[in-house]
């Protein structure tokens, strides 16, 4: 499907992208290379539900989908039920390419894994490419491979209904992040590496939003709730949540709770530690460990 600069699609609906190709024509093998294996999008897609893409590809950008606007005509699509899996681009985002003009939004649970771009002797994990606006406004949104380069934006809830972006396998990231409330950051820690860069992984955070590391550990350290912390920036007033995870922590470590950090363990030693004395935040989260940063 090709949808212009001015066109409008109202919906694509239960719905299966199977096997589709986009690439150079085979007359003229210098022409420059497609974009959008199963869609590409340069006007308005108001819904596309409930639907797969499998197996598409394209020699350009966006195995599976390709959200390309330009100056002036902005292209928007929104997605909803929708997963994408085992797709593959020449350049880049295997499953969906969102270039600096686009705008993507993401209702409902969606799959966006096992995707690839690159040569198909040197494939490299690719499922979501963005250099333009992303708003994860409901549901639950994977990502098992994402990059987010410098002119890419993604939001995370701020629409009025509860909303989770997982990160699973890598984050490559150079945007900007911001957690709303009622929206979740899911983060693997694995994702995360040995954590000497971590700040490269860091979100803006407001009230009502929580950046979650799933699967750290049964115990973490002082040190590595110190190191976690710079997850946050510094303008962040919602949560860093640790998930079922103990620490063993040192009361008298000032640098820990520097900055108005507040941390509350239901399920470790600790029944809040805050460091003016008062209590700044209770984590209504079951056997969860909540930082708070302010």
């Amino acid at each position: 499907i090709f949808n212009g600069e001015s066109a409008e699609i109202k919906t694509i609906q239960d719905s299966h992208f199977y096997g589709n190709s986009a690439g150079n024509a085979p007359q003229d093998p210098t022409k420059t290379a497609s974009h959008g294996g199963a869609i590409t999008n340069a006007g308005t897609i108001e819904t596309v539900q409930n639907t797969d893409f499998l197996y598409n590809s394209t020699t350009g950008d966006g195995g599976a989908i390709a959200n390309v606007g330009k100056a002036g005509h902005e292209a928007a699509i929104n997605l909803d039920g929708v997963t994408i899996s085992e797709n593959h681009a020449g350049q880049n985002g295997g499953g969906i390419y969102n270039n600096a003009e686009g705008n993507v939004t993401f209702d409902g649970d969606n799959s966006i894994t096992g995707n690839t771009s690159g040569t198909e002797d040197a494939p490299k994990a690719d499922d979501l490419y963005n250099a333009g606006n992303i708003t994860v406004a409901s549901g639950n949104t994977e990502v098992e491979a994402l990059t987010n380069i410098t002119t890419g934006s993604i939001t995370v809830g701020g629409e009025g209904s509860a909303a989770t972006l997982s990160v699973t396998g890598s984050w490559d990231n150079t945007g900007t992040m911001t957690v709303d409330n009622l929206g979740t950051l899911a983060v693997d820690n694995t994702v995360l590496g040995d954590r000497t860069n971590i700040e490269n992984y860091a979100a803006t955070v407001n009230a009502g939003g929580t950046y979650r590391v799933d699967n750290l550990g049964a115990t973490i350290t002082t040190d590595e709730v110190t190191t976690l912390k710079k997850l946050l920036n510094e303008d962040s007033d919602g949560l860093l949540n640790l998930g079922a995870t103990d620490i063993d922590l040192d009361l008298n470590d000032t640098n820990l709770f520097a900055h108005g950090h507040y941390i509350y363990s239901s399920n470790g030693p600790l029944t809040g530690v805050i460091n003016d004395q008062s209590l700044g935040y209770t984590a209504d989260v079951a056997n969860q460990t909540v930082v708070k940063g302010g």
